[in-house]
């Protein structure tokens, strides 16, 4: 699992990098761990709506502003230029790039789907 993050973190600074921005980095952080956020939420969700809570828009607020908080803090606290170069020599002479960037790019679009499905779900109670 480690290696799967530490992939799509490559990734997202390779393609921020390649946009010209000053912090990719930090940006890379950001996306990769709101897509974590996106799927604790869900679960979160599902757990709520397991036990049969009710859904008020304050408890979807608590629920974001916590998963945004640790993106936040995570995304601030690692070392992420370092840890970039060190992947950077790894990943080098990969294979099949497309691909693996396409599966990249679905796993921030299935966290979104996942985050509505919940929601949806969730209200339902």
């Amino acid at each position: 699992m480690i290696t799967f993050f530490n992939y799509c973190f490559y990734r997202y600074a390779k393609f921020y990098k390649k946009w010209g921005d000053n912090g990719p980095y930090v940006m890379a952080f950001g996306l990769l761990f709101l897509a974590i956020a996106l799927y604790l939420g869900s679960i979160i969700n599902f757990l709520l709506y397991q036990v049969g809570i009710e859904y008020t828009d304050q408890i979807n607020i608590g629920i974001a502003v916590f998963c945004c908080f640790l993106d936040f803090v995570f995304s601030i606290l690692m070392d992420s230029e370092g840890r970039y170069k060190k992947l950077e020599k790894k990943y080098k002479n990969e294979d099949n790039v497309k691909l693996k960037g396409w599966g990249v790019g679905l796993f921030i679009l299935f966290a979104f789907l996942c985050y509505i499905a919940s929601l949806l779900i969730f209200k339902t109670v």
